[in-house]
Formats: C-alpha cells, structure tokens, sequence
C-alpha cells in the first residue's frame, strides 16, 4: 500500500565533529523505529567562498540520497527497520537449518566470529570480511575450512541485505567470488619499491593524479585508510616544535590516533586548501591511477590503495617495530588481525637464511 506524508519518513541531520566539520546522516523512522545511516560526507566551516561552493554540491548529493531512501520505502523496494544494535553474530545465532551437517558448519562458524569479535551489519565491509578470512588462517583453518566458514557469513550478509537490514551493496555479489578475491596473499610494497613511488612523488599539484600519488604514499608512511587521508583537515595536523603529528578520529571505527609523520610522510603532504589536503576523489579512480603508475614503475604486483596499509604494517615490522606498537599505530581494535603481518614478516627471515645455502 502506498503511503503519504514521505517527508516524515526521512530527514537530513548532521553530527558536530571535533575537527569543527559536521557529518551528515539520515534519520529514517518508519512505523515506530529509528535508524541512522551515516553518508561519510562532510560539511566544512564556511570561512570562504570556496567552503559554502563545496558544501553546496555535497549538500545537493545528500539530497539526492534522501529522496531515494523514501522512493525505496513509499515502493516497499526496502525496509529500513534496521536496529543498530543488529550484528552479524546476532544473525548468526538466529539462522537455523534442518540439515544437521549445515547446522554443525553454522555453529563452527559461529565459534570464529566470536574469537575474531562482534560487529554491527553497518559497519561491516570488505575490509572487515578480508580481516575475518586472515584471522581465521592465522589460527590455524586450512584454505578448505577457512572458505567454508567465510562462505556462511557470506550468505548471512546476502540475506541481510535482500531483507532490508543493510544497504550494502557489496554483500550481493557471489560469495565464491568474494572469497576467490580476498584469501590470496597480502601484496604489499618492499622497501625497493616504495623507495620508486617516492622517488616519483609529485613535485607540485596541478591534477587529480598528483594527489593519489600524495595520497598512496602518505598511507604508505602513516597507515592511514583511505577515507582517513582524503578526508584529512587542517585541524588534524598538529605542527608543534617542528613535528607534524596527525590526530584525529578514524572514519571506520571512530577511535582516536596520533601518529608522529616522518619526513617522508611531511614531503608529500600538499597545500591545505578550504580546510582539506586533499580534494574529493573516488576510490575508484585512485586504483585505476595506483594500478597504471605502478606498472609505470616496473612493479608487476596487484596494488589497489589499501596495499598501502599492508605496506605499512610490514615495513615498520621489518625495521624492528613490536606487534603491539604497530597495531595501536594501524588503530586495530584486536592484535590477531595484526598477526599476519608479523607471519609475513617471518617468513621474510626464513627465505633470506635460505639464500645462504648453498653459497659454498
């Protein structure tokens, strides 16, 4: 049945950060329930006509999202009677099989989720389901058990989706596909081929593919995520007696790191320009940039931006970093996601022992 008043159904908010930015979020109430989608855009204070001209073109694409948030709930398209508080060990628990064999492979997998930890649908993506399988081959689940287990998270995800608790798009594709994508190796840069990127840094920012470069290296020396670095502001860079520190709230989880940035790190931070370093880019054009540029380089290897992390977790690794130290730095709520770098590392050791043999 269609209904009227929509307006009532969705509204524009925003969440005062304390970088003095606002986050824009949905307010969707439908018959008595509340929930709150967060659209990771960002209102800047409107110090100068170029502030109020960027707010402008983002306010105009969360208006966009609004009225189709309401097209979908006027056409009964989805349900948004998602509770916050709904997780993906929560849907877990409740999925039942007749199958006693499904059943055993369900609990099995129940059993990971909870030494791995908890998460809210919302907030679970790609990286958090690469995380997951890492986890699981760190303890011990051969490649079989590992894609088995990941499978049935995959398929609580799918069904998630499709009965309105998510709106990630993501947990629609195949999940042998998903899983084909994600249990290969970590490709990471070695210090060789980081020691190209930098010689290859951007010596002024004239193009979008300046920033990526500035961007892709920055997280390289930072750990920074994606939406972490482009999102960086003037208020998060702290110079004091000629340090640079970056402090600020993590866009995934929403806690706070201070790093210390290196002089590589300060070499390729761009002019702040409106209250940002850098300007809005998608993810996907900074990994069709990366994808080209590496090759450019001589570096076969499959690098998307999030090698970056990885990057930085096995260099600060290699160089003599404890575990605990570099996962506080990484801002990973569990060190056994921390783990595998360590592994990579390790086995780093072995085959340089190995290059012995047989020199004599």
């Amino acid at each position: 049945m269609v209904k009227n008043n929509t307006h009532e159904y969705v509204q524009i908010r925003y969440k005062e950060l304390k970088n003095g930015n606002k986050s824009i979020y949905l307010d969707i109430y439908v018959d008595g329930k509340r929930h709150y989608e967060f659209l990771k855009m960002y209102l800047s204070p409107e110090n100068k006509p170029a502030d109020r001209m960027r707010n402008k073109k983002v306010m105009s694409e969360a208006m966009k999202i609004k009225s189709q948030r309401m097209i979908d709930i006027v056409s009964g398209k989805r349900n948004y009677l998602l509770d916050e508080q709904c997780t993906i060990l929560y849907l877990a628990r409740k999925k039942k099989y007749e199958k006693i064999n499904t059943q055993e492979v369900l609990n099995a997998t129940i059993r990971q989720i909870e030494m791995f930890g908890d998460e809210k649908l919302n907030k679970i993506d790609r990286i958090w389901l690469e995380d997951f399988v890492l986890f699981m081959k760190n303890n011990g689940c051969k490649d079989t058990t590992a894609s088995l287990y990941y499978s049935k998270v995959c398929v609580l995800l799918k069904e998630a989706y499709y009965n309105g608790l998510t709106n990630n798009a993501d947990f629609k594709i195949d999940r042998k596909k998903m899983f084909k994508d994600k249990v290969k190796e970590l490709e990471y840069l070695s210090i060789e081929e980081l020691k190209k990127l930098y010689g290859d840094r951007p010596k002024t920012y004239k193009y979008k593919k300046d920033y990526v470069k500035s961007a892709f290296i920055m997280s390289c020396f930072t750990g920074l995520r994606f939406s972490d670095v482009l999102q960086l502001s003037e208020n998060e860079v702290i110079k004091n007696n000629g340090q640079y520190r970056i402090r600020k709230h993590m866009e995934k989880t929403g806690d706070l790191i201070d790093i210390l940035m290196s002089n590589y790190a300060i070499s390729v931070l761009p002019e702040c320009k409106d209250g940002f370093y850098y300007p809005q880019i998608s993810h996907t054009f900074c990994n069709d940039y990366i994808k080209k540029w590496t090759k450019s380089l001589g570096i076969s290897k499959h690098i998307t931006f999030h090698c970056a992390r990885h990057t930085f977790a096995t260099m600060e690794l290699s160089i003599g970093a404890d575990l605990y130290t570099t996962s506080k730095l990484l801002g990973h709520r569990n060190i056994s996601t921390t783990q595998v770098y360590a592994q990579i590392v390790d086995k780093k050791k072995d085959d340089a022992i190995d290059l012995v043999n047989g020199i004599f």
